[in-house]
This record gives C-alpha cells, structure tokens and sequence, in this order.
C-alpha cells in the first residue's frame, strides 16, 4: 500500500485541539503528486470535506480535521427528554464518530491528466467538543492531555465543598477508558415526609465511554451530602435550604466539553440599557388646520429596545474553586434556571419545572485570576450575564 500514516490522535478525543495525522507515500515522488485526506460522518456516504496537500520537503504531509469535525458537532441542550439515570454522549449530537480517508493523486508527467486514488488507508475518530491546552506540556489528545492516558476519570474539576441547593438538579460526566466499569453513589438525603436515608446503589457503566449523569436526587434535607465514586474517584456535595431567595442554576459547557453545573442564591444587580428612536415635529401640524397646538409633541419616540445585564456574585471562594469557575467564565454555552426551593414543590413539579433552562451569555470581558497569592486569600466572581434573547423593548 502506498500511503502510511505515521502518527495519528487518540481514538476518542477533541474538536477543541489538533488531531494531527503524519501521512507518507511512496508514490511522493510521482508528477503533480498530492496527499489526499476526506472525511465523513462514520457509516456516512456523504463526504464532508476533502484536503489535498502537496508534499512537504520530507516528501510527507500533515492534516488536522479539528475544524471540520468541530463543524459538525453540537451541544445538546435538549435536557427535558433526558434520563433522570444518566445517558451516553454518543446518543445525542454532542459526540459523533468519523471515518478519515487519506489518499493521493499524481500523473505520468508535468503536463498529464491526474488520476485519483482515494480512500487508501482509513481511521476512526469519536470527537466531542473538549478543550485541550495546548501548552500543557503533556499531550494535544484527551487522554494525556485532559485525563491521564488510560484511566478512567470524572469529567469535571469541580472540588468538594461547593454546595449546591435542595430541590435542584445537578449534572456529573465520566470517562470509562476499559468500557467496563461501575458507578457507586454513596447517599445521604430524605424525600418529603421520610427519615433520612443511608444508602448506596450500583448502577452498571455500558462499553460508551462517555455517560453523563443527570443526578436529580431531589435533595430536601438542609446540610445533607452525597458522594459520587467512579473507578476510584470521587466527588462530594453538600446541600442547603437558600435564604429565601432565588436560586440561580447555571448550566455550562466545561473544559472537558460536557455539561456541568454551578448554583447560588446571591441576589444579582440588574443594569437595563434603553435605546430610543425619535424624530422631531413642529408645534404646528401643517396636514392639518395649521393651529399653533403647545400640547402637540416635538420629539416623539416611535420605537424603544431594552438590554438587561445581570450581575451576580458568588460566594468567598478558595483557589480550587475559583479556578474551576473560570470554565463557567469562559465557555460558549452556558444556560440558567431560576427555582424558588425554599418552597417545597412536589415531586411531580420539580421533574416537570427543573428543566426550564434559558440561554444566557457571558458577557465578562476580563477576570482576575486566583493565583494563590497572599492578598487573594478573600476572593470572589462577579459574573455578568445577558439572556440571550432579550425582552421587547415598549
């Protein structure tokens, strides 16, 4: 065969990074001789891309199809038909498959036709929108670069110890590197009416390696906790009635790109932003009789929009948290809902209601990042935010 490739991306990996592959030929050296790459949605007919490249000095070429799979991946942000027990990324648009073809194409001379010869050697990739820094010093894969290379991890670096509220919902990722594994939850949390239950249960992980899990464990118990345990590692939250306020309940796409969530009962300021348009008329209405009319309107408004900024703070955060709140700060997704939970709904209502997320936008143009230095030890956000779709303006 022809061509070879020399070095390619992890199996699973990011639309968010370079997935580089090194391809050679033995044929580089053919008349008008070009390096071949297309891409398709995995069992796809359609192709999505196609790349030539002229050899590079070495007679080899390297391609990056980051862009066109990232092209053709989506959140999902259908939460409402969610599982309340979890469900695998590759269900939804959030993560795909794709097949990668490389081939070339040369003539007999400078001058001649050129033939075709594509689809000579193939690769498989399953992408989902993660992020991978490239300055990390380890690796541009998801494995190595995000998550220790063959490991199974949780995709979040939420540390313990930042609350959330009763009666929310909460969402919690994780990577299966061996397809086999087990989830435990180690609970502590009472339903209305009920005593407050220890309990655990087991709950199997497919061969998919990415499942994310909606935990809507509608906690009522003030300063209850639970504890998530994949594989080894662990995360634990503890739960709190809110002052009588509302809860505010982001929903944000992290750096591992799944969803997460962060949640606060601050009151936010809300700055509103009025645009008019007006135009000037005359004391005298010349269409009509022509009378001087002291009542009759000079400047007259004929439209109006408005532009609503909420600005929320979080509580006094550590370096830890502060850290992971930056993804929040930074990501290209982010939802709110707001819940009253000092008011105890039932059950059916909060499955029905717990959904209504609305998109916002981030709208923080800079932040100040907790390095651990001394004068930071008192530290919080102010996070800034617009609905994305705004009120009408009167």
């Amino acid at each position: 065969m022809a061509i070879t490739i020399k070095s390619q991306p992890s199996p699973t990996n990011c639309s968010k990074t370079n997935l580089v592959y090194n391809v050679s030929s033995s044929n580089a050296t053919n008349p008008q001789f070009r390096y071949i790459m297309d891409v398709y949605l995995q069992g796809g007919s359609n192709k999505l891309s196609r790349i030539t490249q002229f050899p590079d000095p070495q007679l080899e070429a390297v391609f990056d199809p980051s862009r066109i799979t990232d092209d053709n991946v989506e959140y999902d942000t259908d939460f409402s038909n969610k599982p309340y027990n979890g469900y695998y990324l590759n269900q939804t648009p959030q993560k795909k498959a794709f097949t990668v073809k490389f081939g070339e194409e040369y003539g007999t001379s400078p001058s001649s036709s050129i033939t075709v010869y594509p689809d000579l050697v193939t690769d498989d990739l399953s992408i989902f929108p993660c992020d991978v820094d490239p300055n990390n010093g380890v690796s541009y894969n998801f494995e190595g670069g995000l998550i220790p290379t063959s490991s199974t991890a949780i995709l979040s670096d939420r540390p313990d110890g930042v609350d959330d509220f009763i009666f929310t919902t909460r969402m919690l990722s994780f990577y299966n590197y061996n397809t086999t594994g087990t989830l435990y939850a180690t609970q502590s949390y009472v339903f209305p009416d009920s005593p407050i239950p220890s309990s655990s249960y087991t709950q199997p992980v497919a061969a998919e390696r990415v499942r994310v899990t909606d935990m809507s464990i509608f906690v009522d118990a003030d300063n209850a906790s639970l504890t998530w345990t994949f594989n080894g590692d662990t995360q634990t939250r503890g739960f709190k009635a809110p002052c009588e306020n509302l809860v505010y309940n982001f929903m944000f796409i992290n750096r591992y790109g799944v969803w997460e969530n962060y949640q606060t009962d601050n009151v936010p300021t809300i700055t509103t932003n009025v645009s008019r348009d007006t135009y000037e008329q005359t004391f005298v209405d010349y269409a009509g009789t022509g009378a001087y009319n002291v009542e009759r309107r000079g400047e007259t408004q004929y439209n109006a929009s408005v532009e609503d900024t909420y600005t929320i703070s979080t509580d006094w955060l550590s370096k830890e948290e502060a850290q992971w709140l930056e993804q929040l700060v930074e990501s290209d997704s982010v939802y709110v809902a707001t819940s009253n939970a000092f008011d105890t709904p039932s059950l059916i209502e909060q499955f029905d209601d717990i959904f209504l997320q609305k998109p916002i936008v981030i709208t923080n143009s800079n932040y100040i990042e907790n390095t651990g230095r001394k004068d930071q030890k008192n530290f919080k956000y102010d996070i800034s935010f617009q609905y994305a779709n705004q009120r009408i303006g009167r």
